[in-house]
This record gives C-alpha cells, sequence and structure tokens, in this order.
C-alpha cells in the first residue's frame, strides 16, 4: 500500500467495493481464479481511474479473493498516487528504451574490458573473462554465441577463439564481442596490437577500416545490398588487400538465439544480391583481413538503416589499439 492524496473519484469507495463483489460473484460462477481487465472503461468502473493514458500497456489484476492492484506504466503511476484510484496498489513499469541503444553500453563495456586486459603474459582466457564479466555487468543478457579471442598468428584462422593461449609481444589480437538485450543481438570487431605493429599489420588495419567506412557510407534505403558490398569490395581491392578478404561485407542482425547471433541466413550485403535497404533494418558489417601466420584484422560496427542513411550502434573509436607489451 502506498501513501496517496485524498481521493478524488465519481462515486464513493463503498459503491466500487459493492462493483468489485459483483465481478467476484460472477468469476465464482464461471470458476476464474484471476481476472486480467484490460479495457479502459472496464478499469474506470472498477477504480475509479479515468486516465488518458490507456494507449500504454494498462491492466486492473482482480484476483478472486485478495487485494486489486494495477500494472501501469510509471508515468501514469501518479494518477494513483493523486487519487484518481481507490485501487492504490500497483506494479509500474518504465518506459522501453530501443535495445539497440541499450546494447551500446554492453558492447562498449565488453570491449574496453579486453583492451584494458590485452598485454604480454595474458591469456586469451583471462580477456574472455574479462569480456563477459564487463558486458554481464553492464547489462548484457546471455548471448547468442560467447566472444572470440584470439591471438597471434592464429588469429588468421577463421573463427578460432580462446583456448588458453598466452599473450605475445607483437602478436594482433583479434576480438569479435556481442551483447544480447531482449534477445536483440549487437556484434562489433576490432583488432589490437601488442606493442607497436608491424608495416603489415598497420597496413591491412588501414584498408579494413577504410572497406568500413566505405560500407557505411553506401547504405542508405534503396540502395542495393549488393552494391553495399561491392563499395566494401572495392575499397579493399583498392588498398591491396582484397584476396585476403573471403566473406561477405555483412549479415542482418535482430532477435537471435543460440547458436548464431547472425540472421545471414534472412539477408547478406553480398555480391548478388538484388533486394533493397530499407528503414529499421541491421546489419552486421564484417570486412575481415584473415593471413594465416600472421593474424586477423577486422573493424566491424552494427548498423541500423534509417529514413535517410544509417545509424552505428558503437561509439568505439575506428582504430588499431596498441596494447603494452
Amino acid at each position: 500500500m502506498i501513501q496517496t492524496a485524498e481521493l478524488d473519484l465519481v462515486f464513493t469507495e463503498r459503491e466500487y467495493e459493492e462493483r468489485l463483489r459483483g465481478v467476484r460473484a460472477r468469476m465464482a460462477e464461471k470458476e476464474v481464479d484471476t481476472l486480467l481487465v484490460h479495457i479502459p472503461e472496464n478499469i474506470c468502473y472498477l477504480t475509479g481511474l479515468r486516465s488518458c493514458g490507456y494507449y500504454m500497456y494498462q491492466c486492473l489484476v482482480v484476483p478472486l479473493a485478495g487485494e486489486c492492484f494495477l500494472v501501469m506504466r510509471l508515468l501514469e503511476s501518479t494518477n494513483v498516487e493523486g487519487g484518481q484510484s481507490w485501487v492504490r496498489d500497483f506494479i509500474a513499469y518504465r518506459d522501453f528504451a530501443d535495445p539497440l541503444v541499450m546494447l551500446r553500453d554492453e558492447l562498449r563495456a565488453g570491449m574496453k574490458a579486453a583492451l584494458d586486459t590485452i598485454t604480454s603474459g595474458r591469456t586469451e582466457d583471462d580477456v574472455a573473462r574479462a569480456v563477459h564479466d564487463a558486458a554481464i555487468a553492464a547489462g548484457s543478457e546471455w548471448m547468442s554465441i560467447s566472444p572470440f579471442v584470439t591471438a597471434g598468428a592464429r588469429s588468421g584462422i577463421c573463427h578460432t577463439t580462446w583456448d588458453g593461449n598466452v599473450i605475445g609481444p607483437g602478436d594482433v589480437v583479434l576480438l569479435e564481442i556481442s551483447g544480447a538485450k531482449k534477445r536483440y543481438s549487437g556484434a562489433i570487431m576490432r583488432s589490437a596490437s601488442v606493442g607497436e605493429p608491424s608495416a603489415q599489420v598497420r597496413a591491412a588495419a588501414d584498408a579494413s577500416l577504410g572497406a568500413l567506412n566505405a560500407a557505411i557510407a553506401a547504405m542508405r534505403p534503396g540502395v542495393r545490398a549488393t552494391d553495399v558490398d561491392a563499395a566494401c569490395r572495392g575499397a579493399m581491392d583498392d588498398a591491396g588487400f582484397g584476396r585476403f578478404f573471403m566473406n561477405r561485407t555483412g549479415y542482418s542482425l535482430g532477435i537471435s538465439f543460440p547458436p548464431d547471433w547472425g540472421e545471414g541466413h534472412i539477408m547478406s550485403l553480398r555480391a548478388g544480391e538484388e533486394r533493397v535497404l530499407e528503414p529499421g533494418m541491421v546489419f552486421h558489417l564484417v570486412p575481415v583481413i584473415l593471413m594465416v601466420g600472421v593474424g586477423g584484422i577486422a573493424f566491424s560496427e552494427t548498423v541500423q538503416v534509417t529514413e535517410d542513411g544509417v545509424r552505428v550502434l558503437g561509439d568505439i573509436p575506428r582504430e588499431l589499439p596498441i596494447c603494452p607489451v
């Protein structure tokens, strides 16, 4: 029970109690244990609540025995506190946030934790543990795939991940991490260098970043998926790393359950895909360079198509991080 202002009702509390008794008598006749009342006129009839905020979800829960209570938007709970309902117990919910915006914090936290952990002598497992801890602490729910963390030459082999290997000076560490909120997934990739990178690694990083930026610049409603792929692949070819870029430019993201966070079976940004981008579509752009014996270099973003362009989910700097030796 909460404290309320003086009741401001059309009828007396006794009248509303009588109405409730009549409803419960009918419930007993029909063997209904709990009645959920959603129609605003009926909620008003039983409680006195007459807010016009019924365009958001609200419900009066009437058990056969025990106290009634309202389920309502937190903003609308001021009606109860202000004496607009004789039923004074309620469960309030906050306005739903955009799950893509909510995922930004989880991806940022996971990636920051990874980069803060990478140094010579630590293991891939140490980095993976840091990613999990930070992402979950930031609000991530169970992920559809565990993060990929792979260091050294084996990072140039597709889909290798943490396996207890010790990180050493000069290693490239490839990170692909995700977060999940209400089963919506986002993902991001970054490569890091332990100490100063070689000229080859630096050039590969510039090529992946250039291809990623070219893909983002090409995306807007009405553009064909194949054209986005061509922009990304053209930038990679111009940088001289086209032969190491063996995958599609991107794949759709949305609701996901294990074993995958992607929706590539629904739509991919690849050569020959004639379907066009539409507002609301979300893609993970993945210009990955895999050089066996050297390492994996990749910078990715989760991107949403808007009415007039795109919105990039992540806010992690697009640059090659240099981690301490």
